[in-house]
């Protein structure tokens, strides 16, 4: 099977009726699907994004190395970068969410789309959805 990645992204912001208003991103439009052709393309999309809207907080981490560390920092998203490539390597569709610095909660999602193996002779099958070959 070969496989490929649908991306989208959108904010979720709740009004204060308490419902819930979606919303596009800059980068990303509303309806917009992104191919993401193989894992490296999946964490370095999300780590793009995390890198442009997660809100910087300062934290407090447990013991043993009580310490103030800011989350969404660039130590964090490399080690998550390596953790959405190891997800998408075998395969998974990821979801990530994170709020922004005005609260919105951001949700990014790399949905998985696995499909046969391409035809001998250089024949293949595209997606649909996104016209990627795979």
């Amino acid at each position: 099977m070969s496989v490929h990645w649908h991306g989208t992204a959108h904010g979720e912001v709740v009004d204060d009726e308490g419902n819930t208003r979606i919303v596009g991103i800059p980068q990303v439009g509303l309806d917009e699907v992104v191919a993401l052709l193989d894992p490296d393309a999946v964490a370095n999309w999300v780590q793009q994004l995390t890198r442009d809207y997660a809100m910087r907080e300062p934290i407090v981490c447990q013991p043993p190395n009580v310490r103030w560390a800011l989350t969404h920092d660039a130590e964090n998203q490399l080690e998550a970068a390596k953790r959405d490539r190891i997800v998408a390597m075998m395969g998974d569709s990821l979801i990530i969410t994170f709020r922004d610095d005005n609260g919105v909660l951001l949700v990014i999602e790399c949905r998985a789309v696995h499909s046969p193996m391409p035809m001998q002779g250089g024949g293949g099958v595209v997606c649909v959805v996104c016209g990627a070959a795979c």
